[in-house]
């Protein structure tokens, strides 16, 4: 029994091991002081309820002049579908935003007509984009009963846009602009980072000028393949990566952040086309406006939250929990062994007792069973009476059988 005890505790002892119960861990000892999590479900809800006002979408597009965007519907704009998360200090990043009014928010400075200017006044921007994240952030500001301002971050260039936002110290979220496509360190954006609902989509486009020749994709491409210019401008690493699998693989992206510099490179000859983000075929001006038939979701990039080191501590912490246990359930198994043993050599000491008295018990048996035939042979029963007697015929007396 006690042997079974013992196999019990180490099978549960490697059961508690190899399957540690890490998502358990990360519920109740794991939290990721920078988690984007609430921040995201908040501008969901922001997102949200925007949508669900009637013609919002359709006034930002004419106030601003950008008719461009697509409405594309990640997230069913149904609010009671949607909660916004509770405000408190164990909720990561929005709890720096709620205890500072501040929300930090990464992007570039680009312009471009109706869509964003991001050049003039970079502390105030207007455009489409710019009031996209102001009627966010007034959503919020109504939802939590405080005024949440934007302060924004500006970075030469998409990648280290993304990089702020996936370190999380800097700068809480992206502008609303971003891809969902493209990459960051390696891995691509959609398994990188968390991101929002789909605030709009658009539909991009390349501008040649006319004198070029370049009337379509299909000459944009074979310009690019037979050189010796492949030169195309792009205003940042994440518009590129939305259409490199369209262009061939010697095509030499240039990246320029000022619109217009880039639409003087075309005019120049430099760039053989420039892309933009945002745009419809059109001839106009000598330039040559043609789509390249991809449409790109644009959402707010956050951080993804990660508890990995988190987890890892703890869950080592449990294991050492379950040695020790184990090694205490050991120890009281041996324990309980030993006193079984002591047990077992109690009761071997009163069994060697009774075997002795019972030989003592034989060996009187035997003795007295022995005297007693000795005396009926001698003629002298110990009872006064022989026990067999000769008959006439030398038979002993009494039935036989």
């Amino acid at each position: 029994m006690s042997g079974l005890l013992f196999l019990s505790s180490a099978v549960v002892f490697l059961g508690v091991t190899a399957e540690v119960d890490l998502e358990g861990i990360k519920a109740q000892k794991c939290f990721d002081p920078l988690s984007s999590k609430a921040l995201s479900e908040a501008v969901d809800a922001a997102i949200v309820s925007l949508n669900g006002e009637p013609g919002w979408l359709h006034n930002l597009r004419q106030s601003t002049g950008y008719t461009h965007p697509i409405q594309v519907t990640t997230c069913t704009p149904q609010a009671s579908q949607w909660p916004w998360p509770e405000a408190g200090e164990n909720q990561g990043i929005l709890s720096r935003v709620l205890r500072t009014g501040e929300l930090r928010v990464a992007g570039v400075q680009w312009s471009q007509d109706g869509a964003a200017d991001y050049m003039t006044d970079p502390a105030n921007p207007t455009g489409f984009w710019p009031e996209y994240l102001k009627d966010i952030a007034a959503q919020m500001s109504r939802r939590y009963g405080k005024t949440i301002n934007i302060k924004r971050v500006y970075y030469p260039n998409s990648v280290l846009v993304v990089a702020a936002v996936a370190n999380g110290t800097d700068v809480d979220m992206s502008e609303p602009y971003y891809y969902i496509s493209g990459f960051h360190d390696g891995k691509p954006r959609i398994e990188a980072l968390h991101y929002s609902c789909v605030t709009v989509a658009t539909s991009s486009a390349f501008e040649s000028t006319s004198s070029s020749g370049i009337m379509s994709m299909t000459d944009l491409f074979n310009r690019i393949v037979d050189g010796p210019n492949r030169k195309v401008g792009f205003i940042g690493q994440g518009n590129f990566d939305a259409v490199s699998h369209i262009l061939p693989a010697n095509v030499e992206p240039t990246f320029v952040t000022d619109s217009d510099e880039l639409i003087a490179k075309v005019d120049s000859g430099e760039l053989l086309a420039r892309y933009i983000s945002e745009g419809e075929a059109a001839v106009t001006g000598g330039r040559t406006i043609y789509e390249t038939g991809v449409i790109s979701p644009r959402v707010v990039l956050f951080r993804q939250d990660s508890t990995s080191d988190c987890v890892s501590a703890a869950a080592l912490a449990t294991a050492l929990d379950a040695e020790k246990d184990f090694q205490k359930a050991r120890e009281q198994d041996w324990q309980g062994r030993l006193k079984a043993a002591e047990a077992d050599d109690d009761d071997g000491g009163g069994k060697i007792i009774l075997l002795i008295v019972l030989a003592v018990v034989v060996l009187l048996m035997t003795g007295l069973l022995g005297l007693l035939i000795m005396k009926e042979r001698a003629g002298k029963p110990l009872f006064g009476k022989p026990l067999l007697e000769d008959s006439a015929r030398g038979q002993p007396i009494g039935n036989s059988f």
